[in-house]
Formats: structure tokens, sequence, C-alpha cells
């Protein structure tokens, strides 16, 4: 029932929002919407994390990553929703204190995640996961060239790269491929904002690792996501 409400909720401001920009447009002719090709080119620069981390392992909050989509819009006729396909690339880094490690579970592989000793010094630590990804969105939008815009979304992506890479006194040491890992992951993103700017962020419904062969670690993303054009 709850969720029931808030989707009421959320409906209900979509609509009420949509007819305040629909008498916006009215009285100002100069901002007529023009049915056109928009909202292509997505440019995400987002902070990683993962939701459950083993004890002793700490992520850094800042964990850069980096997203880039291209979609194509198709427009349910006149009106302000629109479904959207597209292709993707994102790159997922999380900073971290660990090391991973492949150890023998019941007689097969595991890969685990143990912090660093103590007494090891480093500068730098991170995995860094590349994904080819396919996004599919569904979109609304106000009248308008300065549009708001709501999405809701799911992708499924490709692993093309993992690798971990460590910076200490001897140097920058990078570490492929990581045993066990999920070859794909998919997962749900949303997006918010006015104009050029929005705030998006995903959730994935996959781990890092193979179902029993890794230690569980849900990758998410929170970052700005910009459309020029």
């Amino acid at each position: 029932m709850r969720l029931a409400r808030h989707i009421s909720l959320l409906i209900a401001v979509m609509l009420s929002v949509s007819a305040w920009a629909q008498q916006k447009d009215k009285q100002e002719p100069k901002d007529i919407y023009v049915p056109r090709k928009s909202d292509r080119l997505f440019i995400e620069p987002v902070l990683n994390n993962w939701l459950e981390v083993p004890d002793g392992i700490e992520v850094r909050t800042y964990s850069l990553g980096f997203d880039v989509s291209y979609l194509w819009d198709i427009r349910f006729g006149t009106s302000n929703f629109s479904f959207a396909p597209g292709v993707g690339f994102s790159s997922h880094n999380v900073h971290h204190n660990g090391q991973f490690l492949e150890v023998d579970s019941a007689g097969s592989s595991f890969t685990d995640l143990q912090p660093f000793p103590s007494s090891y010094s480093y500068k730098k630590n991170k995995l860094s996961m590349n994904y080819l990804e396919v996004p599919l969105e569904l979109r609304f939008r106000t009248n308008g060239y300065n549009p708001f815009r709501l999405t809701a979304g799911f992708k499924i992506g490709v692993l093309v790269d993992a690798h971990t890479k460590t910076k200490d006194d001897d140097g920058t040491h990078k570490f492929k491929p990581l045993p066990n890992t999920l070859p794909y992951r998919y997962g749900v993103f949303g997006r918010i904002g006015y104009s050029w700017f929005n705030i998006v962020g995903f959730y994935s419904l996959t781990n890092v690792f193979e179902d029993g062969k890794g230690v569980e670690l849900t990758p998410i993303s929170l970052g700005i996501s910009i459309t020029p054009f």
C-alpha cells in the first residue's frame, strides 16, 4: 500500500508539472515545444561504491567512475513520454584498502577480499571494471527547450576488462584477469534534472563475482549527467 501511494504521488507530481509547463508555453509563444531529436548523448562522471564489504575493508568515499551513452529517442505520439534504447560504456572504479586473493573453498576456486597487512604502505589501490552496455529508458519530459525530465531505466553490460591497480614505493602494479568475475552485469538507474543537467544513480542487480565463487560486492554509483544535445 505504501508503494502504491508513492507511485500515485509521483504520477500526480508528473501530471502537475506537465500541466504547468503546457500552460506556461501557451503564455510564452517563444518557448513553444517543437518535437526534435534530443537527450541523445549523456556524459556522466559518477562516484562508485559497494553496498556490502567484508570486515576490515574500507572504501574511499571519492572513487570516480565514468559513464557515456548514446540513445535514440522514440516519442509516444505527441505526449511527454518516450522510450529510448541505446549503447554505452561504463568504467566502474572503487578505491579500497584490500587485496583480492584466490583461495580454495570446498575444492573450488573462490576470490576473497582481505585488508592489506598493517605493515604494507601504498599510495593508491583500486578495482576497475569496464563494460559495454545496452541501456533502455522510459522518459518523461515537460514541454519547452529547457525541460524538466524524469527517467527510469534498465541496462545490461558485457565485461570487457577487469583489473586491480596498486601504486606503492616500488611503482605501479596491475593485475589481470581477476578470477571468477561475472562476465556481465545488469541493473536499474534513474535520472532527474532540468535542461542539460541531471542527477543520475545506478544500482546493480548482480554482484562483481559469480555466485558462490567470490565475495559479495554490489556496485552502486551516484553522480551528475550532462546531455549537450
